[in-house]
């Protein structure tokens, strides 16, 4: 469920994570990124999927392909 920008960040400072985790989606709504996952590609694949309705767990494993094909992409 998406949340305004005000309600992402305090739940990330309550479960102690990163600001820069928290995301908005392309459709408007906030999100936080599951940890590890750095690439803007991979949070904002994060928070499109999330918008469209899927579970935490399917959009958190899309997230971190992302974000590998991200890493392998810049590691060369």
């Amino acid at each position: 469920m998406p949340e305004s920008r005000e309600e992402a960040l305090a739940r990330a400072k309550k479960l102690g994570m990163d600001a820069s985790q928290v995301v908005k989606s392309d459709r408007g709504g906030w999100f936080i990124a599951p940890s590890g996952v750095s690439a803007a590609t991979a949070k904002k694949a994060y928070a499109n999927c999330r918008q469209n309705g899927k579970g935490k767990g399917e959009c958190s494993a899309v997230s971190h392909i992302v974000q590998k094909n991200h890493d392998a992409k810049h590691s060369k």
